[in-house]
């Protein structure tokens, strides 16, 4: 870390130390990344998108913001699936100013030969009228998941009512190098010295 950035650290006028999330820091490191997808869903049928871990690296997974513009849809997130075809597409950089990429492959449209274990379940239920909708899930930092590397992960989503409906889902994570931090190379909070 350069002097230039660490005396950016301090606010100048409060002398405060500046904080932001984890996620927000992300964002600034360009390992914040998204995949919005919007598909229509025939009656009784299943949308699977599959996300395969890098190697080396630890993906934290933020729970899917999602909406439907029918009822009785379930979205599940599964690991350990086994999959095939599918289109690779890219994921999108939220620091718009980065040219960092995703090294977790993304597949839309596969075909779920074995689900693998469930690990997280969303449901838009039924109700008198169809448009029931949900949106958000939990985001916060409590409830992310960090996957496995080097692992198949799919998301599913089934439309379990009576007509074809429209779901929005945006499934989000960000990257980290397999070990975190080095503290031969971190900042000393207490001396506000660069440790080497």
């Amino acid at each position: 870390m350069s002097a230039d950035n660490r005396k950016d650290i301090k606010d100048f006028v409060t002398d405060a130390w500046r904080n932001i999330s984890v996620e927000h820091n992300n964002i600034h490191e360009g390992v914040f990344f998204e995949y919005p997808i919007v598909t229509d869903i025939a009656a009784s049928g299943t949308y699977v998108v599959g996300f395969k871990t890098p190697a080396d690296k630890y993906v934290h997974y933020r729970n899917e913001k999602f909406s439907a513009s029918g009822e009785k849809v379930l979205i599940s997130l599964q690991e350990g699936a086994t999959i095939s075809g599918g289109t690779t597409v890219s994921a999108i950089n939220h620091n718009r100013a980065s040219d960092k990429t995703a090294s977790t492959i993304v597949k839309t449209a596969v075909t779920l030969a074995t689900a693998g274990t469930t690990i997280s379940i969303g449901y838009v239920p039924g109700g008198t009228a169809k448009g029931g909708n949900r949106s958000g899930g939990e985001t916060s930092q409590e409830n992310e998941y960090v996957l496995n590397p080097n692992t198949q992960y799919v998301v599913r989503i089934a439309n379990g009512g009576s007509a074809t409906c429209t779901v929005v889902v945006s499934p989000q994570w960000y990257e980290e190098d397999e070990g975190g931090l080095s503290l031969a190379n971190s900042w000393d909070l207490r001396s506000g010295n660069l440790e080497s």
